[in-house]
């Protein structure tokens, strides 16, 4: 019925790519891939974004960035992180900048304000990695597009939603709010 296909890339350092693993490298491995994408024919009609944990942050900063080869037409957040900052506090216990412990800057709370495309945003309730009520529910709520869908996946971790949610009911969620 539906034909998709998923391209999924690595960072530099992450999986089998090298490199060093910046903030700016980042975007700019997203960057290139999309357009490689855009250079094989795919059109913001046909790209869906899907970040995970870290995969959040070029997904919220680049779903609305108007010098990108392609536009997604939706984006899906999974255990989004509001900031770097409250990364740093979240894990640290101080108040503290997280230029204390680094250089990153992403905000996906404040980024995902610029995000007018259907926004799907899942999160585990017992994620201990990226608390749900300072991350996910605060990316949640800063969303003012139109099209929005909140999946909270009561008693799911960070990394095992799909599982907890059930592989069918995960799948299911995720091709219907695609093909919406």
């Amino acid at each position: 019925k539906h034909r998709y296909g998923v391209l999924m890339m690595d960072y530099r350092s992450y999986g089998r790519s090298t490199g060093n693993p910046t903030e700016e490298n980042m975007y700019a491995d997203v960057k290139a891939c999309l357009q490689w994408l855009a250079d094989r024919g795919l059109t913001n009609s046909r790209t869906i974004f899907y970040g995970f944990s870290l995969g959040t942050a070029p997904a919220c900063k680049l779903a609305h960035c108007a010098t990108n080869p392609i536009i997604p037409q939706k984006v899906i957040l999974e255990a989004p992180f509001a900031s770097t900052d409250v990364m740093a506090n979240d894990g640290s216990g101080l108040d503290m900048p997280a230029s204390f412990f680094g250089d990153n800057k992403v905000d996906n709370a404040e980024e995902v304000k610029s995000i007018k495309q259907p926004l799907m945003w899942m999160h585990g309730t017992a994620d201990a990695y990226l608390s749900y009520k300072t991350h996910g529910e605060v990316v949640w709520k800063n969303y003012s597009g139109t099209g929005g869908k909140a999946v909270p996946v009561e008693g799911a971790g960070h990394g095992n939603v799909p599982y907890i949610f059930t592989i069918p009911a995960y799948s299911k969620t995720v091709l219907d709010f695609i093909t919406e």
